[in-house]
């Protein structure tokens, strides 16, 4: 029985090349103000941009014009002219008895 073997390989260098760095510049932390936590920040109470008018037109008596939740709310809620009844996991049209022309560059 004959014992096989490896030829001997070469020598590795004991030092070896830093990992590579990303091409792109590393994000920048911007300073922040040492007086100013989260703890101490002032609460926004206010938005302080003018939104842009939202033009509504009631086509039919019984329609509602559209309202914010809040101050801070993303859209507007929108109302069902007439008692509507929609099943569980179901899908319908529901009218609203309005018209609204939309801001340009907003999205619906």
């Amino acid at each position: 029985m004959t014992k096989e073997t490896t030829p001997p390989t070469e020598s590795i260098p004991a030092t070896r090349e830093p990992p590579s760095l990303p091409a792109s510049p590393l994000a920048k932390r911007t300073k922040t103000d040492d007086n100013m936590t989260a703890s101490n920040a002032p609460a926004v109470t206010s938005i302080q941009q003018q939104l842009p008018p939202l033009l509504v037109k009631k086509l039919v008596d019984s329609a509602r014009a559209p309202t914010r939740g809040s101050a801070f709310a993303a859209g507007y809620d929108v109302y069902a002219a007439k008692e509507t009844v929609i099943p569980s996991k179901g899908k319908a049209m529901v009218d609203t008895g309005i018209a609204i022309a939309v801001p340009e560059g907003t999205c619906m």
